[in-house]
Formats: structure tokens, C-alpha cells, sequence
């Protein structure tokens, strides 16, 4: 489900689990656990749907037995998608380069 939402982030999580670099793994589960927390607010597929909604790639609605997001759990992934969607757009603009980590540090 993350990666639908936050995809770049997503796949330097699995390049770096690859390379076996334990610091940007860690540093990406960091960034990861709350998008992950929030899209398990509720049953899925609920919460992906809310969350491809606010990013524009769905529309709004949802058919039976599925029931909107609660209000408590719209704020919190709302809040929870600002604070990552920069991170995710930064990701997005790292070039990948064979044999070199494709994870930005926080230094850059």
C-alpha cells in the first residue's frame, strides 16, 4: 500500500534493504512508520483510498460495504501526508547510479 502513496521513498527503501545499507534503511523506516501507522488507521482498503484521494489520483467515494475515513483518522493522514509528500518529491529527483546508493542524505 505505501508504495502507491509514496512510491520513490518506497523503492530506495527496498534498493537500500538490497544493498544492504542498514543506515538509509533505517533512516527510510523512520520517514516511512507514520505514513504506515496512517494507512492502517482503519480497514484497507479505506485509508489508501483517502490517501490517493488528497494526492489527486482518485476520485473521492467509495462504494459498500466500504465506509468513509473517520474524521480523526482524515486529520491524522492528512498531517501525516504533508510532512512526507516533500520528502517523496526530493526522492523522486535522485538519479539512480548502478552501484551507488539511489538514497539522498539529509545532509544534501
Amino acid at each position: 500500500m505505501t508504495a502507491n502513496v509514496t512510491p520513490a521513498l518506497s523503492a530506495a527503501l527496498h534498493n537500500a534493504c538490497d544493498r544492504r545499507e542498514t543506515e538509509a534503511v533505517a533512516r527510510l523506516e523512520g520517514i516511512l512508520a507514520p505514513l504506515h501507522a496512517a494507512l492502517a488507521l482503519e480497514a484497507n482498503p479505506i485509508p489508501i483510498k483517502r490517501a490517493l484521494h488528497r494526492l489527486g489520483l482518485m476520485v473521492d467515494g467509495l462504494r459498500l460495504p466500504l465506509t468513509p475515513l473517520g474524521a480523526m483518522g482524515d486529520m491524522k493522514l492528512a498531517r501525516v501526508l504533508q510532512a512526507i509528500l516533500p520528502m517523496e518529491k526530493e526522492q523522486q529527483t535522485v538519479p539512480v547510479v548502478p552501484g551507488r546508493s539511489p538514497v539522498r542524505s539529509r545532509a544534501a
